[in-house]
């Protein structure tokens, strides 16, 4: 497969993921990377943007390269990397999740980004109103009370203290520990003073041996991101406003093929040309839903400098095969060619615009 597939393939499988996490209203900026090597892309994109927190994805060791996939991608992310991480394998919502074990080994009070790590996973805890039941020594335990003793964040916190770190699915078992819990083990990098080398082991033990929980390996920051953390939003959005927004189309009665034909229609009439090479290119089979009755279709063309969106309402949905539904509004997206970010922030753009959409009932 080629560099330009390759791009168009992310770029599908991006927007989608952009239009989920617009819908529940948290800020987004992505980006697309080119690189020799996907660690280093991921490196590269946390150092370009100052993040404070890095979340990795991992997949069970029978549907991956056990090399490729695990040592290759997250170990060097991991080791090479100073912020925060969480390396996660979810295999549903953490809202319907009743517990969150964190699994803590000795010692690990004393790393430099520890606090922030135990708080970012008390968040979790609490913005999820879950019930968090720490397993640590006993004096991890007591550093631990004494930190969260001096926040006023809700969350139920309940301990579970063990004398030897050792065994660790006797002690989660031992805790409570059910088919929908969740778990985070926090960790340190190799060469820190609590690093413990078969936490790496364990955590892909556990997402063997429980398929259907949600498994975090979280490895606090080597030090304080506070001042690297903050992106600098006017900087990064700053193609949100290099684009052409035009009026609302009415597409009353029409079928897709009509309606996108009008929308087109609408900014492209005075060049044939553009409007059948736009036509084309546009798919009716990957329509992106960006909320219920909202609908989207993008592509890219070498005829516009800059992103074209384009909106059409109807009173009477058009209907969408590939979705099984109708749709009240449909927007249409055109971007540069070669264009993949300043795409990909437009249609955030999108995704946001949708979100706060009136359209006809």
């Amino acid at each position: 497969m080629n560099i330009d597939k390759r791009l168009l393939a992310g770029e599908k499988v991006l927007s989608k993921v952009v239009a989920r996490i617009v819908s529940a209203d948290v800020p987004v900026s992505p980006v697309s990377r080119i690189d020799v090597s996907i660690a280093g892309g991921i490196l590269r994109a946390a150092k370009e943007s100052r993040s404070g927190i890095l979340v990795l994805g991992t997949v069970p060791l029978r549907e991956a390269n056990f090399r490729t996939m695990l040592f290759d991608v997250s170990d060097k992310v991991c080791e090479e990397s100073r912020q925060m991480i969480f390396l996660c394998r979810m295999t549903r919502p953490l809202n319907i999740v009743k517990n969150l074990f964190v699994l803590i080994p000795p010692m690990l009070e004393f790393q430099e980004g520890f606090v922030r790590a135990l708080e970012s996973v008390r968040n979790l805890a609490s913005s999820n109103t879950l019930h968090m039941k720490i397993i640590a020594m006993s004096d991890t335990v007591r550093y631990i009370e004494t930190r969260l003793a001096k926040t006023d964040l809700r969350v139920e916190v309940s301990y579970f203290r063990i004398d030897q770190w050792k065994e660790l699915s006797s002690h989660l078992k031992k805790a409570g520990f059910g088919e929908t819990d969740a778990v985070a083990i926090l960790a340190t990098r190799m060469g820190r003073l609590a690093w413990q080398p078969a936490l790496k082991r364990f955590f892909h033990t556990m997402t063997a041996e429980y398929p259907e929980n949600n498994i975090m390996m979280v490895y606090p920051a080597d030090a304080d991101p506070a001042g690297t953390a903050e992106i600098d939003r006017a900087n990064e959005n700053a193609e949100d406003h290099l684009l052409i927004m035009r009026n609302p189309v009415t597409l009353d009665r029409m079928s897709l093929e009509a309606a996108t034909q009008r929308l087109l229609e609408s900014e492209f009439s005075m060049d044939p040309g553009i409007l059948a090479e736009i036509a084309k290119k546009l798919s009716f089979f990957d329509p992106i839903l960006l909320s219920p009755g909202i609908v989207l279709f993008h592509t890219h063309s070498e005829s516009v400098t800059k992103p074209v969106i384009l909106l059409g309402t109807a009173h009477q949905g058009i209907v969408i095969p590939p979705l099984k539904q109708e749709a009240r509004a449909l927007f249409i997206l055109i971007s540069p060619k070669d264009r993949t970010n300043v795409h990909l922030q437009a249609l955030a753009k999108v995704a946001r615009m949708a979100r706060d959409l009136k359209y006809p009932g």
